[in-house]
């Protein structure tokens, strides 16, 4: 049996001027039934904008949540700075798999006391059948 390559896409949430909060879902992706997908690129990228009066550790991460499974934190971009133009990054070029019902999310948090954060995620996925 042949593979059908089907598509070829992006995942992506960006926003600036994030202020202190808990762990927030930003994206989430499940893979359709019948269809296998590989996650092929993530980027994690955190910015701080403006001082937070207490440094509190931000985070983006990803987590992956097989069919019948149970969540794991795969890849996490963090920092614990109250300096403006603070950043951390973590980018992955190693593909993983993911099969049918598998999902994928991206959580965003500080911890911080003021302050703002600029995040951008992004993961770009294969699917086929």
């Amino acid at each position: 049996m042949a593979i059908k390559f089907h598509q070829y896409g992006w995942q992506s949430w960006s926003q600036t001027g994030v202020a202190p909060h808990s762990a927030t879902q930003r994206i989430a992706y499940t893979v359709p039934t019948d269809y296998k997908s590989v996650a092929v690129y993530v980027n994690l990228y955190l910015v701080r904008t403006s001082a937070a009066t207490t440094a509190g550790e931000s985070r983006l991460y990803v987590t992956v949540t097989p069919s019948g499974g149970s969540e794991t934190t795969i890849l996490i971009s963090g920092m614990n700075n109250s300096s403006v133009g603070s950043r951390a990054g973590t980018t992955q070029t190693e593909a993983f798999y993911l099969g049918p019902g598998d999902v994928v999310k991206v959580y965003s948090s500080d911890a911080s006391t003021g302050g703002a954060i600029a995040y951008y995620a992004a993961i770009q996925f294969v699917l086929w059948r």
